[in-house]
């Protein structure tokens, strides 16, 4: 049941004032330990004969065709009976409508016809497949997961053909193309909003913006239905003369291609760690930047990595968290998933939970003995393994965060349900009682990316999801007044 709780988590995780240490302190200075390993898988076998030798493919994409039609058409009752029962209790009709109106809102009509198999993977007990579908004003990209028995796991939005936020005429700054990784197969798409008024003459301040965990919300912009937090961010601090770097996360523009690569021992390294200096880098190499002034913003899960992103050489000026938390990733894993466990009315179903997550649990407290090995053989989710959560571990931000001394803003809105501020902020509170450049700020009615909505529980976020406004102007003007303060 791995399956069912990091889905879970996925789906709720998205996705601190004076003074500057100047000085650079190499991970290799504080990490736990170090070991090498060598690969020992096989290559992957090329897509066509992974799918031609897996048995239940035909009945796998039949499954999804089905699906789809039933979820494009609006016979949500229907569909959801093709999803796994654990899926049908965490999603249910409401949020597949939610979801479908979400994507009509944001890419028109579906347009009847055959949906296009892009790519397919026979990862972990279930099939992957990755197809296009096309609507009347853009196309997208979606993922299915479906089981050996012919059920749906899973399945989300990857990429999707939407064009540029209009700028204005009048607008203080401009939008540079920009690639992360060039060259390299994992090469990503990204963004660079610059000031006007920067030049080598006069050096701006600049933000590396890194994403939360999963996917979903994996685009330059960190969509999420109809929300752009990243680009409400950047294009807020690039009017107010701050350069702004976004790119699509690696999971979101190669995520097939990650799996194949890292079978079993897949880390935060490549999903988001080595991308963040690579974009750092990039700014450093920029004569229009201020080198000395170059922070890093990072949302959810982004700022869990924050500590090792800043040691492992992004040398930040400071740091900015949104919706983030010092917990290990399996201990936020866990309280999520009790969180909601205590939100299932039904004796029996929420039973059969407690039991599934004890059993998680003592996984989890098992973590910290598994070698390497042990932990690349344990499965976790969507191809990924225990050596994924072993090496989140190892560096944790609780572990790391003695060692970085710059300054730190942490944003945390009131109905934040993902992270709860009042789990979240003692914790910081706690970690930094003898510091006296971190700033914090909790905002009545805003949520996990500081936007306003009406859920008032952790049940509730799925649904409340996809009527998500902009980032307030309270909370980007917190931002970029600190970032010039410093």
């Amino acid at each position: 049941m791995i399956k069912f709780f990091i889905m879970m988590m996925a789906m709720l995780i998205l996705f601190v004032a004076c003074g500057r240490d100047g000085e650079h302190e190499n991970i290799s200075d504080v990490q736990l330990y170090e070991e090498t390993l060598s690969p020992t898988n096989e290559p992957s076998p090329p897509v066509g004969e992974i799918i031609a030798n897996s048995p239940g493919m035909e009945l796998a994409w039949s499954t999804a065709q089905d699906f789809w039609d039933k979820f494009t058409t609006g016979d949500f009752s229907a569909a959801i009976q093709l999803m796994t029962a654990e899926m049908q209790t965490i999603i249910g009709e409401q949020t597949l409508q939610h979801t479908h109106q979400s994507i009509l809102t944001n890419s028109g009509s579906f347009i009847k016809q055959p949906i296009t198999l892009m790519d397919a993977n026979y990862v972990g007990g279930a099939y992957s497949f990755q197809f296009m579908s096309l609507n009347t004003t853009a196309f997208s990209i979606y993922q299915m997961m479906v089981s050996d028995s012919g059920e749906v796991e899973a399945f989300w939005i990857i990429d999707s053909g939407f064009n540029p936020a209009p700028i204005s005429d009048n607008a203080t700054f401009f939008v540079e193309t920009i690639t992360i990784g060039a060259g390299t197969p994992w090469a990503l798409d990204g963004a660079l909003t610059m000031p006007n008024n920067a030049s080598e003459s006069n050096p701006v301040p600049a933000v590396v913006l890194v994403h939360g965990s999963g996917a979903a919300a994996g685009d330059m912009d960190a969509s999420l239905f109809n929300n752009r937090p990243f680009w409400d961010i950047a294009e807020h601090l690039s009017s107010n003369g701050i350069a702004v770097i976004r790119y699509h996360k690696r999971t979101f523009s190669h995520a097939s291609a990650l799996m194949q690569t890292f079978p079993d021992n897949l880390t935060v390294w490549e999903e988001t760690v080595e991308d963040a200096l690579l974009a750092a880098d990039i700014l450093r190499n920029d004569t229009r930047i201020d080198s000395d002034r170059i922070f890093m913003l990072g949302l959810s899960m982004g700022g869990m990595l924050a500590p090792r992103i800043h040691l492992e050489g992004g040398n930040f000026a400071g740091i900015i968290l949104i919706g983030s938390t010092p917990e290990s990733f399996t201990d936020t894993i866990v309280r999520q998933n009790l969180e909601f466990i205590n939100t299932i009315e039904d004796d029996d179903m929420r039973n059969a939970f407690v039991d599934q997550l004890d059993a998680t649990i003592e996984l989890f407290d098992a973590l910290q003995y598994f070698t390497a090995e042990q932990a690349r053989a344990l499965p976790f989710d969507g191809g990924a393994t225990f050596y994924y959560l072993r090496d989140f571990n190892m560096y944790s931000f609780k572990d790391l965060i003695d060692r970085v001394h710059i300054p730190f803003l942490i944003l945390h809105g009131e109905r934040d349900y993902q992270t709860p501020a009042h789990v979240t902020i003692p914790l910081f509170e706690e970690i930094f009682s003898d510091r006296d450049n971190v700033t914090m700020y909790i905002t009545p009615g805003l949520n996990h990316i500081l936007t306003p909505w009406n859920a008032t529980g952790l049940n509730e976020v799925p649904g409340d999801a996809t009527t998500l406004p902009n980032v307030t102007y309270e909370s980007l003007r917190q931002i970029s007044n600190w970032i010039l303060e410093q």
